[in-house]
Order: structure tokens, then C-alpha cells, then sequence
């Protein structure tokens, strides 16, 4: 009826064949992939290996550690340029801008990005995190992390 709609009644007929529930295909999942090599810091074990594990799938070399002291030191001893560095802001003993701090007086040329499970305001304010600093909020999607390795990685700054 014009301006009031349409109804349908729609009648299939009755199958005794079992029902069978068909599974939507998942599309492949393509991450941006790189190369090069990355300090890994975060003091959560399991986030640690599978975030190191993901990293490498994907063509990093990492260097892991389990805290900005550990970071450090193989920093200091490792003997080619590290060029980026993942960290966790938030670790006992020092913080994800004190190890890079510290880093960086290695390895000048080094780069970061930040992870926080904190929210970005709290700990930009406590952490003396710059605007334009690369931090991103924990947890972090294995894509946006893929992506801003590889921005982090072909940027020239």
C-alpha cells in the first residue's frame, strides 16, 4: 500500500536433509612486513615472546629484553646500529623514556615507539613523552603495530 509498505510471506519447502552450518571464510590477514633490527623491551613475559615472535615472522631481527636495564646492556654491547626500539612505558626499575634515553646515547641515530597500557594523556604527562612521539595504547592491534614499524622504519627522522 503506497505510503504505508509491503509485506512478503516467503514458504521454502520442508527438507529432512541434516542441517550443516557453513563457516564464513576468514580472509588472509597480510601484515606490513620489514626488515632490520629492534630492541624489544617489555617486562611482560608472554608479551614479550609473542610480541618478539610476531616481530620476526614478519622480517625484524629482535633483540629482546625483560627491562630497561637488561635493554641497556645489550645495547652497549651489541656491535651494529640498532636502529628502533619497542618498549613498555611502564616497568620496575627504569621506564620506557629512561631506557631510551639511555639507549640513545649508544645508539644516537635509534628510534622508538611506545606502548602503554595507560592512557595516552596520563602518560604523556608523567613520562615526559613529546607530541609527535609515536605511543600507542596497549593493547595494540598486531596490524597498526606492523604498520607503524614499517612508517618508524622508512622514516628518515
Amino acid at each position: 500500500t503506497l505510503g504505508k509498505g509491503t509485506s512478503f510471506d516467503l514458504y521454502f519447502p520442508q527438507s529432512k536433509a541434516p542441517s550443516r552450518q557453513i563457516e564464513p571464510e576468514q580472509p588472509p590477514v597480510f601484515y606490513a612486513t620489514g626488515k632490520g633490527l629492534v630492541l624489544l623491551v617489555e617486562d611482560e613475559e608472554s608479551l614479550l615472546a609473542m610480541t618478539g615472535d610476531f616481530l620476526k615472522s614478519i622480517g625484524y631481527e629482535v633483540l629482546s629484553a625483560s627491562n630497561g636495564t637488561e635493554a641497556v646492556r645489550i645495547a652497549k654491547v651489541h656491535p651494529h646500529a640498532i636502529p628502533i626500539m619497542v618498549t613498555d612505558m611502564i616497568m620496575p626499575g627504569m621506564d620506557g623514556v629512561s631506557t631510551y634515553e639511555q639507549v640513545k646515547l649508544i645508539h644516537p641515530h635509534i628510534r622508538a615507539i611506545f606502548l602503554s597500557g595507560y592512557t595516552e594523556n596520563e602518560t604523556i604527562k608523567e613520562h615526559r613523552l613529546s607530541p609527535g612521539t609515536a605511543f600507542y595504547q596497549k593493547p595494540i592491534g598486531l596490524d597498526l603495530l606492523a604498520q607503524r614499524m614499517k612508517e618508524v622504519m622508512d622514516s628518515k627522522n
